[in-house]
């Protein structure tokens, strides 16, 4: 799972203009926009965000990792292998 918001944002800092062609690049891969039960979501990246005092960003991108049974991609993100159960594929 990686937070499509974050690494567009990455993007925009490292590439300007270019963020645009490369954010569609990387929807070449094998990237898959899924669908989640808000109702389900937000509590649980509450109980993240309260547990273990990250933002509610990365909240939300652990719990919808955790949700969906995925795989959380992070970089220099710190915090995120103190998770139980948060599976993560680190590419920096």
């Amino acid at each position: 799972m990686a937070n499509l918001a974050e690494l567009y944002c990455i993007l925009l800092l490292r590439s300007g203009q270019a963020a645009a062609e490369k954010e569609r690049n990387v929807r070449e891969y094998d990237v898959r926009i899924c669908e989640i039960d808000d109702g389900e979501l937000w509590p649980q990246a509450a109980k993240l965000k309260a547990l273990w005092l990250i933002s509610l960003a990365d909240a939300f991108a652990a719990a919808t990792a955790l949700i969906m049974d995925g795989e959380l991609v992070v970089g220099l993100d710190d915090g995120f292998d103190q998770i139980e159960g948060l599976r993560l594929v680190n590419i920096s």
